[in-house]
């Protein structure tokens, strides 16, 4: 049998923090404020660390997996984001009726992603 879950449960209504805010909003959040120099050398620093483990872990997969499939596997997680965009704009063409030029960015986020993939897989 499912339980059913309190309406506060779901919204903002029922966050701790807002319970005692007249405005009902979310009070603002205190912690540390970063320049934007900072923001960009963490996004970076973060960026080439995926890299370098994504590519260690590829030459460790090659000991126990083809080169080709490595490669492969490579080449769609590196793809992976661009779909997701891409779902996103497809989902919203479709709510937004045939007139909406989210079908346009639709088509075009499908045919950079599919560039990109077979870019990196033809070399």
């Amino acid at each position: 049998m499912m339980r059913r879950i309190p309406r506060e449960a779901l919204s903002d209504a029922g966050c701790r923090r807002c319970r005692g805010n007249p405005s009902g909003r979310h009070p603002p959040l205190r912690g540390l404020a970063v320049e934007p120099f900072v923001d960009v050398a963490a996004f970076g620093i973060a960026i080439l660390a995926a890299g370098f483990l994504l590519s260690w872990g590829a030459e460790t997969a090659e000991q126990y997996v083809s080169q080709g499939l490595i490669l492969a596997a490579v080449a769609l997680v590196t793809v992976l984001p661009e779909y997701a965009v891409d779902i996103y704009y497809a989902y919203m063409a479709g709510a937004s009726g045939p007139d909406s030029r989210y079908a346009q960015y639709a088509a075009a986020n499908m045919t950079g992603a599919n560039r990109l993939l077979v870019g990196l897989a033809g070399r």
